[in-house]
């Protein structure tokens, strides 16, 4: 594996098919991608990340692309962040929420804002919970509007503890 062969292969799987259809050496180039750039930087890897997620969870292997993000400064990462979370399919949209989490940054707000909102649970968590790690009264004001409607616990409870850490008492 060389830098040519691990951006090539990116480029040419955007996205990852679903796991159903993945077929196993896919996969196994993939991880072999990550792992070479974890240790080999180049930031041309940070959007075809972000944008390679297809379906369901790559088989355990999309847990671990934000360890490669996250070796990138915010201010490379947080514009692609926010292009994937607006313009990416919904697995894009949840798997990028996630690592928005690593990434507090009040350019976050509004695109997390609106997955915060999304039908799924599965990309409206993320989002919640990347909020989280905001702080900011855009944020209260958001989450005292989501706690009108939302019915998940676990959800509620972060939303409610943040407001209180957050807001003037």
């Amino acid at each position: 594996m060389d830098m040519q062969q691990a951006i090539n292969f990116l480029k040419q799987n955007q996205p990852m098919p679903n796991d159903e259809s993945a077929e196993g050496f896919l996969l196994d180039t993939y991880k072999e991608v990550m792992d070479y750039l974890l240790i080999n930087y180049n930031e041309e890897c940070v959007p075809l990340f972000l944008n390679s997620f297809g379906d369901f969870d790559g088989l355990g292997v999309y847990q671990l692309v934000g360890d490669v993000i996250t070796k990138y400064p915010s201010d490379i990462v947080v514009p692609y962040l926010m292009g994937a979370i607006i313009n990416g399919a919904d697995p894009v949209k949840s798997w990028c929420a996630e690592i928005a989490y690593y990434f507090p940054d009040d350019r976050l707000i509004d695109c997390l804002g609106t997955l915060a909102r999304h039908e799924n649970f599965d990309i409206r968590w993320p989002a919640i919970f990347a909020l989280t790690r905001i702080k900011s009264m855009r944020i209260v004001e958001l989450f005292k509007e989501l706690l009108l409607t939302e019915n998940d616990k676990m959800a509620i409870e972060e939303m409610k503890e943040y407001i209180v850490q957050t807001e003037p008492q």
